[in-house]
């Protein structure tokens, strides 16, 4: 089975919540502590 880890923090499901987005074609992770930043960046 796949690691799936933030694309931010490296934090893997099994420590966080993910959730999945696609960018360039890609498939990848952003946890919900990271996605604030993510979204509003810094």
């Amino acid at each position: 089975m796949e690691t799936v880890k933030c694309s931010k923090c490296g934090k893997g499901e099994d420590a966080v919540r993910l959730i999945e987005y696609r960018y360039q074609g890609k498939k990848e992770y952003v946890c919900v502590r990271c996605l604030p930043v993510f979204v509003h960046g810094g």
